[in-house]
This record gives structure tokens, C-alpha cells and sequence, in this order.
């Protein structure tokens, strides 16, 4: 019979036959298994042997089987089963003697007895217990003054009852037994090679990942931790294994995690060694945590990390492009705005911008982020009215792989985690929903986010800017805007001026988009006449900055000349009239003016319009009419 035994064996044989069976059975099925005759007293020092000789596993049985697999060594020990029909061999024997038996065993021997006298209504056997070679002897003793003739059991047992006159009869083990108690052996250490290949494969790559790592169990004491970790915190394995983590290092507090059960990714923790990144993920089973998993990275690492990642956000396009000098401007009210907002840049609160549709929102919010201590880190804009509501959560908060249907297999890093360490611009903030203010509002708060579809939680550091064409107060006065999130947000305010309101700006601006389109167009330089900068400064501009660029593009492209005549812009006053609903008759300004003693601002309100628009009208009239 071939047999397929992959394991060092070692047999301890209590009695001679089985030894004997033992080497025929290597002979026939050519095996290797070394073969030992021992009783229960000498069999503690083949353990050092085995040890030694590196044996896999260990075969025994009855008392040296038990005694064995008690002891304090890692040698797997198998015990060769006794069968119900190694027990009734034994009995039939003794049943030819007497019918005053007693079966004496050791535990494992007994319970198999207890079954066989049940099933076959033995009522005279006896069977008795045995854990010790005195108790065996007393017992014995007293076996024979109750009248006991026949002791069935192992080798000692019937040496003892040998002794005391008594006829002794050995349970033996069958070939069948021992071939069965190879093949567990050679299972358990198939098993047992296996999970120390797993261990040592799971052992090199935590020690060879540039993490630390520490498992707690329940009680949170420490049941793993890798070289790395052993590093950060500053002791050797042997210091810190089977510890209680909050002695060890107190400032991981995983204590938390065991007992809120919650995930938490990138804390700041300062450990003996240096100061580390920080996530905690408890260890749930059937829905109890049985432990808590640590994960420490160095800041360097961290640092160097952030550097790499950096850049490829910049590649992305997320950074700002413009600074204060971008602003251009020489009016008053401009350079009020401008050095307000430098003084907004050394602050990290958040911001508001509020103005009307292209007035250059956006171009503040960047050069208040270059001149900020953020100016090395992202800058990210989104426009929450660009993005339909069901999407602006995916945007800014991310998702994990399958989320939610057509979502990205590997999932999507939300614009507020990109951002980490710069700034996030919200153009349009009046946009969102109410249902998304809640969201915003949480996150904005309590400085953390969690991607749809998964339940850690990341936190986040960046500064917030965000704008608006509306006026929120009213919003929130009409329930539309939450009262909460306008105030998280309004803690900086900054209103840009309309470009109507930038006296004396209109002229210089249109001058640097005439350049700048002209360069575009590869067309020579274009000047405009004074009769066509007249007419851009009389407009109202309800577009600002954005529709004078794009008017002045629209007169590059169209003047056959070197000179921009006012003739290019006289389409600007219809618009203009369609736009704010009324034309000016000169006799109406006059016959104002007169009734209000040449005061602009008593004129302006008469006729329901602005200063700025009742001043520009009134340049077109020959004359001054009034004075202020």
C-alpha cells in the first residue's frame, strides 16, 4: 500500500508490537517515520529528541498521547484513535477468561469504553478512570478486592494487573489506526506549513512596507506590530508584544476605536520618535469589534508623498494662475477692494466673494490664495451651477469603485480631497441645493469627508473661498440659503464692484484687452480713437469686465484699420436700452436736473437709476448742467 506522508514523523510506541507493526509498515509503504518504544515515564524526554531531530509531528497514544499534547512545546501531537472494535477485540479476550472485567484508561480511552458497554448492556464492566501511575496501582488494588479478574487497558495497566495476579489484556492498536493517524499527522503539518508561509509572506511585507503597523485585540492589548512601527514608537518587539497599547503609545488612543467601532483616516499623533499620520479601522466579527488595526506613516514620507501628488495635480491644471497684479484698475474703490483682500490672504478664514456675473470673481479668489501661506498647495475652482445636483456630491466629495451605477471601477478622489492643504473656490455658491447645503455645510464644519459608497471617514485641511451674483442674506431670509452654512462661509467679505462703478477704469482696461487680442490675432496693435473710448465709458456694462473683453475682441476682429472709431461700438447703446428697459431723452435730463438744483444723486433717483448711469448720460449733453 503506497502512502503519501510528506511530514517528519515520530512515533512513541507504549508497548513492543505496536513498535514492531510500526517498521513493517515503514518497510512495505517505504517510509520514514522514526519508531520509538516508550512507556508513559520516559516519553518526556523524546520531545527534546524530537525537537532536535526536527521532527514535524509527533504519533502517540492513550496516556503518552495525552501527557504530550499538554506540554509546553510546539510539536503537533496526534493521537492514533482507538477504535469501538480495538475495544471489543480486547473485550472478547477477556470475556473468554472471566466475566469480572475492568476496562482502566486514560480519558481518551474511556469515553469509547463507555459507548461500547452502553450499546452492548455490559453491565458488569467496569470502567474506571486512571491519570497517574500511583492512581493506576491503588486502583488496581482495589479492583482486585471487589473481585475483579481481568483488567483490560494500556501497557501499564496490564503490567500492573500482572503484578497484583491479575489477568492483563492490552488494547491494541490496529494497522488501520496507525496508517489513519499518519495521514492527520501529515495534514496537520501540510496545514501548519502553510499558515507559517502565510505568516512569513504577511511578516516580509509589512516589514517591508514603508507603513508602521499595529493590530490590538479586544482587550487592547498588542498582538502585531512590524518593524516599522517598532521604529516609530521607539522599542524593541519583545517590549511591546502582548502590552496594553495605551502604555505603549498612549497617543494612537485605539481605545476609541474599540469602543466607537468607526474608522478614522489621517490624524496627527506625536510618537516617541517623531510626529506620524495616523488611521485607525476597527476589526469587526459578526458585527462585534474583536480588535482595532493602527497604520502609522512617518510625516516625511507623508511629506514626500503630498510633493508627488502635488504635481500631478498641478498638471491637472488645479493651481492659480493669477495674483493682485492681475487685477488692473487706478479707481479708488478698486484699490480699497485690492488691499482688502491682500489682507484676507494671511488670514485662513473663509471668504465670500460677492459681485455681479464677470466682475472677476474667480481672479480674486486666486491671487488671494497665491499671496496666502496655502499659495504652494492646489487651488481648485467649481462652479456649483455648472454640475447637476445628483453629480455634486460625486464631485466634491469622491466615490469608491461601484458606488453607484456607471461610477468608476477604481473609483474617484472628490475636489475637496485634492485639494488638501490649498484652497477650494465654490463659484456660484447660491446654486445648491438646499439637500446639499446640509452635506456642505458638515463638511465645511467638521473639517472630514466620506466618499459615497464608503463609510470611512478622511479628513481634510483646506481653505474655502466661495462667491456669489446673489444676495444670500435674502436667500436665507426667504428659507432658501441655510442661515448656518451663510455664516460659515461669510466670515471674510468681499464685494467686487461693478466695472461702471471703476471710474476712470473702463479706458485702461479696454486698452489691455485691445493688446492682448491683438496678440492673439497676430494682428498689429489697435488703437482706439477718443470718440470710441467715449462710448465704452458711457455704457453701462451689465456684463463688466467679461462683455468688455469680449467686446473689444469683436472690434479687433472686425477693424480693417489701424484705429478703433467709435462707429464699432454704436451697437452697444441699443443694447444697452433693451437691457435696462428705458431710454434718456435729453429734455427729460435737463428739466431734472433743473427741478433738483443740478444735485445728481436727488436726479438720479427721480429718473430711478444710478449716479454712475445718470453721470455718463449727462457727458453726452454739451454742456454741464449741474454741479454736485
Amino acid at each position: 500500500m503506497k502512502l503519501n506522508i510528506d511530514a517528519k514523523i515520530m512515533l512513541i510506541a507504549p508497548y513492543i508490537e505496536l513498535a514492531e507493526e510500526a517498521t513493517r509498515l515503514n518497510l512495505e509503504s517505504n517510509l520514514d517515520v522514526k519508531v520509538k518504544n516508550a512507556l508513559l515515564a520516559e516519553s518526556g524526554d523524546l520531545i527534546s529528541k524530537a525537537k532536535k531531530e526536527q521532527m514535524d509531528a509527533i504519533v502517540s497514544r492513550g496516556g503518552i498521547a495525552l501527557k504530550l499534547s499538554q506540554g509546553q512545546h510546539d510539536i503537533p501531537v496526534i493521537e492514533i484513535p482507538i477504535s469501538g472494535f480495538d475495544i471489543l477485540e480486547a473485550l472478547y479476550e477477556g470475556m473468554k477468561i472471566s466475566h469480572e472485567i475492568a476496562l482502566m484508561g486514560f480519558s481518551n480511552i474511556i469515553e469509547g469504553a463507555n459507548r461500547v458497554a452502553l450499546i452492548l448492556s455490559l453491565s458488569n464492566l467496569r470502567v474506571v478512570l486512571r491519570e497517574t501511575a500511583d492512581d493506576c496501582i491503588d486502583k488496581v488494588a482495589l479492583l482486585k478486592k471487589q473481585g475483579v479478574q481481568v483488567i483490560i487497558g494500556d501497557s501499564f495497566a496490564v503490567k500492573t494487573a500482572i503484578g497484583f495476579g491479575l489477568k492483563g489484556i492490552l488494547i491494541r492498536s490496529s494497522r488501520e489506526s496507525l496508517i489513519a493517524a499518519y495521514q492527520e499527522a501529515s495534514r496537520i503539518v501540510r496545514i501548519k506549513r502553510d499558515e507559517r508561509l502565510q505568516q512569513e509572506q504577511l511578516r516580509t511585507i509589512l516589514n517591508y512596507t514603508h507603513s508602521g503597523i499595529i493590530a490590538v485585540d479586544k482587550h487592547g492589548f498588542i498582538i502585531a506590530a512590524n518593524t516599522q512601527a517598532e521604529k516609530l514608537i521607539g522599542k524593541k518587539h519583545n517590549e511591546i508584544i502582548r502590552k496594553p497599547c495605551m502604555e505603549i503609545a498612549p497617543s494612537l488612543n485605539l481605545r476609541k476605536t474599540l469602543e466607537a467601532g468607526k474608522t478614522e483616516l489621517g490624524l496627527i499623533c506625536d510618537m516617541a520618535m517623531t510626529r506620524v499620520v495616523v488611521s485607525r479601522v476597527p476589526i469587526v466579527v459578526n458585527e462585534e469589534v474583536v480588535g482595532a488595526v493602527a497604520t502609522l506613516e512617518a510625516s516625511e514620507l507623508i511629506q514626500e508623498v503630498h510633493r508627488k501628488l502635488h504635481k500631478e495635480i498641478i498638471k491637472k491644471g488645479h493651481f492659480a494662475r493669477n495674483t493682485f497684479d492681475s487685477v488692473l484698475g487706478r479707481s479708488k474703490i478698486i484699490k480699497a477692494v485690492i488691499a482688502q483682500a491682500k489682507a484676507y490672504s494671511s488670514a485662513d478664514s473663509a471668504v465670500l466673494i460677492q459681485g455681479e456675473t464677470g466682475v472677476g470673481k474667480e481672479l480674486f479668489a486666486q491671487a488671494i490664495h497665491n499671496q496666502s501661506p496655502r499659495c504652494l498647495e492646489p487651488f481648485i475652482a467649481f462652479n456649483c451651477a455648472a454640475i447637476p445636483t445628483n453629480l455634486l456630491e460625486s464631485e466634491l466629495f469622491g466615490y469608491v469603485g461601484g458606488a453607484f451605477t456607471d461610477a468608476r471601477k477604481e473609483g474617484k478622489v472628490g475636489l475637496l480631497e485634492m485639494a488638501e492643504g490649498g484652497t477650494v473656490f465654490l463659484d456660484e455658491i447660491g446654486e445648491i441645493t438646499p439637500e446639499f447645503q446640509v452635506k456642505l455645510l458638515r463638511a465645511l464644519q467638521e473639517r472630514e469627508i466620506m466618499r459615497i459608497g464608503d463609510g470611512n471617514i478622511i479628513k481634510v485641511n483646506i481653505r474655502v473661498i466661495a462667491s456669489t451674483n446673489k444676495d444670500l442674506r435674502i436667500m436665507v431670509e426667504e428659507g432658501r440659503f441655510r442661515a448656518d452654512l451663510y455664516y460659515r462661509l461669510n466670515v471674510l467679505r468681499l464685494k467686487i464692484p461693478p466695472l461702471r462703478e471703476r471710474e476712470g477704469d473702463i479706458p485702461l482696461l479696454a486698452k489691455h484687452f485691445l493688446q492682448k487680442h491683438c496678440e492673439k490675432y497676430r494682428k498689429p496693435v489697435l488703437e482706439l480713437s477718443p470718440a470710441a473710448l467715449s462710448v465704452l465709458n458711457d455704457y453701462n456694462w451689465p456684463g463688466n469686465i467679461r462683455e468688455l473683453s469680449s467686446v473689444i475682441e469683436r472690434a479687433a476682429v472686425r477693424s480693417p484699420g489701424i484705429v478703433i472709431d467709435a462707429n464699432e461700438f454704436y451697437d452697444l447703446a441699443d443694447e444697452e436700452v433693451k437691457d435696462e428697459g428705458y431710454s434718456f431723452d435729453r429734455r427729460l435730463l435737463i428739466e431734472t436736473m433743473l427741478l433738483t438744483g443740478g444735485n445728481k444723486t436727488q436726479a438720479a433717483a427721480l429718473l430711478g437709476v444710478d449716479r454712475s448711469t445718470l453721470w455718463r448720460r449727462l457727458k453726452k449733453l454739451e454742456g454741464k448742467v449741474g454741479k454736485d
